[in-house]
């Protein structure tokens, strides 16, 4: 079976600018997986195109502040990726 991001959680920016695509730090298939103590991430992203899915918020938990290597902490948050 394929990959989707249907469905997916995803670790995200709350307020990326990016009108293209979603910036995707962290995805699993259980929001559980996705804490605030991840408060440190040094990889980079994958991408998921904003032409093919939405993202809909989850709380909890809350957004909270992580810190992406070589630059200043932002705000991160738990979305729902849902296919258009």
């Amino acid at each position: 079976m394929a990959f989707s991001w249907d469905g997916r959680f995803v670790l995200r920016e709350v307020d990326e600018a990016d009108p293209d695509v979603y910036r995707i730090f962290l995805h699993t298939d259980d929001p559980s997986n996705i804490t605030d103590a991840i408060n440190i991430i040094d990889r980079a992203p994958v991408k998921a195109s904003r032409k093919l899915f939405k993202a809909i918020p989850v709380n909890p938990p809350v957004p909270w502040h992580v810190r992406l290597a070589g630059s200043n902490d932002v705000l991160m948050g738990v979305f729902q990726l849902k296919k258009i």
